[in-house]
């Protein structure tokens, strides 16, 4: 796209341990010339680094994650990476619940720290997960794990373009997968896989308020861009259309 203002879309990735999969999304994330990028590390208990484009009033993030919903509003789309719930301040989970519940968007990564494994049973921001944790295993799951499109998502903006690619030839898959509870009411999984004859979802998507959350039941998506060309480009799409999807981002009315 050519920029024709300075808008662009402006998403605060942050996670407080790194791993390839948010490192490879960030990469990604970063090639793409309509976002503005800013991304928060924490590198000790109380030192945080900013790297990337820095939004207005991106200073505050130097104590670390928001505990104040009007700096969450700096930004249309937030990703969390995999990290444990007792890492979390209660003021910044209610922080994100009412950005998203105002009309924000938040996409949670998995791992062995995300949803079950990391404890969020119970905790503030359980709603915005797609699926409930009730009833869901308790280890991150390891193997190979074939993806698809589900049927009632094969014409989602999200995930349209990816049904082709994972059809025709080019079996993706996952090698790691966080056990999920059962999707919320109006919740759709995006992406699915199937283990013991049972779907279960890889990615999902639930309007929460007036904003989204998303979530990805797995942390090995990124060899996707290690597998072909063809599931490189997907991974790409993906994303790209993901967090302009959930963050009701109208590029055209300020890109050609």
């Amino acid at each position: 796209p050519v920029e024709v203002g300075r808008d662009k879309l402006p998403i605060l990735l942050f996670t407080q341990e790194v791993g390839w999969d948010f490192s490879t999304l960030r990469r990604e994330l970063a090639r793409d010339p309509s976002l503005a990028l800013t991304t928060l590390y924490r590198i000790s208990e109380d030192r945080f680094v900013i790297q990337d484009n820095r939004q207005e009033g991106d200073q505050v993030l130097t104590a670390g994650f928001p505990t104040e919903k009007r700096v969450l509003d700096l930004y249309r789309c937030v990703i969390l990476g995999s990290f444990p719930a007792s890492q979390w301040q209660a003021a910044q989970m209610q922080a994100l619940l009412e950005y998203v519940r105002e009309g924000g968007a938040v996409i949670f990564l998995g791992g062995e720290s995300s949803y079950v494994q990391g404890r969020y049973t119970g905790t503030e921001i359980e709603p915005l997960f797609p699926w409930r944790l009730d009833g869901a295993g308790r280890e991150l799951r390891s193997g190979q794990f074939a993806v698809t499109v589900p049927v009632a998502a094969i014409n989602h903006r999200i995930v349209s373009e990816m049904a082709g690619p994972l059809t025709q030839g080019h079996e993706a898959r996952i090698e790691s997968l966080n056990p999920t509870g059962p999707l919320r009411s109006g919740a759709v999984a995006l992406l699915e896989t199937n283990v013991g004859g049972a779907p279960l979802p890889v990615v999902a998507l639930q309007r929460y308020g007036q904003g989204y959350g998303m979530a990805v039941a797995t942390d090995t998506l990124w060899k996707w861009t290690r597998t072909s060309q063809v599931l490189s480009e997907t991974y790409s799409r993906f994303w790209r259309q993901a967090v302009r999807n959930i963050s009701q981002w109208h590029e055209g009315e300020r890109f050609l």
